[in-house]
């Protein structure tokens, strides 16, 4: 069993078009200002993203074919943070990976906002920039013009009548770990093939034997796998369909309720509950932040964290075969936790009594530079169990537990996580992942599903004969 993310998304254009707009925009005399955001760990916000904007534009030093991705805050130093008061001035920095596609090569842009100017310039070299809904249309215009590929998928019954891309399903990937490509320095990316185009998931069994590496600078195709593969059949695996997911009847909701209102605050970017204190943010790159975590000690706030993130989602299958063995994936680095963030609705995704916040973004395809992702970062309060519970003779003391979440869903192919920072009236805190989706079947040469085999034994031995069937 398998599971892969991809960058399938409707993909927009980032070409000369779009530049021009960013020029005309600039030169059409565009009003910006400065922000003024009140606290140096403020996220980027849309006057600050248009500035950004107006600069790379008449810098002169990136063709018209250069995707301004990842742009982020870059924080200030701690010392400037901690010492930090209010009204007082601080630095406002912004990251930017530009890749010029025309130059074939990444760089990492230092704006210096306070100035309006480029600070620093340094390329990449071999490093690559995580990928992007551009690297995307640059391998799905790759694949188009291959004749090979169109050649290999006819071969195994499909019809194309003219661009691939308009009858198959394409999955774009990383190129995982392969030692075969330790010597290319280009931006590469690899594409698999869905094998089922009225599949409900785009991670439907991928076409067994065919895969393609493109080098997105090249815009060629630089490694074409073609060999017998496993004979496609049709999967009846479609999460959407009622009928193929279990039988067990669902309870009649819960819903939460606060008729006295609820025990949390948030204003601007600082969320404030019982004793617990905090910041946060939301970039691209890491999704939700958390900066500043304290505690209320009679009146003295004990700083309890500086900064809390999830750093990686790294994933090795482990399948020996030629096919497989390259799939290493490493969610954020590559795709993006704020990226491919989902939005989140009270009462379905999260609690009813759930507060959800939306995040200004940086998106370069756009001439404002940004959109709002609305509902991207939940809060609410649930019950946490038994706070304290205690009797001797005849008198008794107890209370339920409060506690306060804050998150945010992330979608990851055919997997949603929802990363949760979890707040307790004790004094502790902690971190929890949730996981959902559907499993990604691979084709295989046997007679019988083994792991199906064992599963059903396994449900029959304790009974849950509903669940299996053939039970003696």
């Amino acid at each position: 069993m398998q599971r892969a993310r991809s960058i399938s998304h409707v993909v927009k254009s980032l070409g000369a078009t779009v530049w021009a707009t960013i020029i005309f925009a600039a030169v059409a005399g565009c009003p910006w200002a400065m922000a003024a955001p009140t606290h140096p760990l403020d996220p980027l916000d849309e006057e600050e993203l248009l500035a950004i904007r107006d600069i790379l534009a008449h810098s002169g030093l990136f063709s018209a074919n250069t995707n301004f991705a990842w742009i982020q805050l870059v924080e200030p130093a701690k010392k400037i943070v901690e010492d930090f008061r209010a009204g007082a001035d601080f630095p406002r920095q912004a990251s930017i990976a530009a890749i010029d596609y025309d130059q074939a090569k990444s760089f990492r842009v230092i704006i210096d906002l306070r100035a309006n100017r480029i600070a620093s310039m340094d390329e990449l070299a071999a490093l690559q920039p995580g990928l992007t809904e551009r690297d995307s249309a640059i391998a799905r215009d790759i694949v188009d013009r291959d004749p090979r590929i169109k050649e290999a998928l006819t071969k195994r019954g499909f019809s194309i009548a003219a661009k691939v891309s308009d009858s198959v399903r394409l999955q774009y990937m990383a190129v995982g770990v392969d030692p075969s490509l330790d010597q290319e320095k280009n931006r590469l990316m690899r594409v698999l093939f869905g094998s089922d185009q009225e599949a409900a998931s785009d991670t439907s069994p991928f076409v067994d034997g065919l895969m393609v590496i493109v080098d997105l600078y090249a815009r060629k195709v630089i490694r074409f796998h073609d060999v017998a593969g496993v004979q496609g059949v049709r999967v009846p695996h479609d999460v959407f369909a009622a009928r193929l997911r279990s039988s067990i009847v669902a309870a009649h909701p819960l819903v939460p309720a606060q008729p006295e209102g609820r025990n949390f605050s948030v204003v601007g970017h600082v969320v404030r509950w019982q004793n617990w204190r905090f910041r946060f943010s939301f970039n691209l790159r890491e999704g939700l932040v958390l900066h500043q975590i304290g505690f209320d000690d009679s009146g003295r706030i004990r700083p309890i964290l500086y900064r809390a993130s999830v750093s990686e989602v790294l994933t090795g299958y482990g399948e020996p075969d030629q096919f497989w063995s390259w799939m290493l994936t490493l969610d954020e680095g590559i795709f993006g936790f704020g990226y491919l963030s989902m939005p989140a609705q009270a009462g379905q995704q999260v609690p009813a009594n759930a507060v959800t916040l939306g995040a200004v973004m940086p998106d370069s395809t756009l001439p404002r530079f940004s959109q709002l992702f609305a509902d991207r970062i939940y809060v609410y309060e649930r019950d946490g169990g038994t706070l304290i519970n205690y009797h001797e003779r005849g008198p008794s003391v107890h209370a339920r537990a409060t506690e306060l979440v804050i998150g945010s869903l992330v979608s990851l192919g055919n997997y949603v996580y929802g990363l949760n920072w979890v707040f307790k009236q004790d004094g502790s805190f902690a971190f929890e992942a949730e996981l959902s989706g559907s499993i990604v079947t691979k084709f295989a040469i046997a007679k019988e599903c083994e792991t199906c085999a064992a599963i059903a034994r396994f449900l029959c031995e304790r009974g849950r004969k509903s669940l299996a069937a053939n039970c003696a």
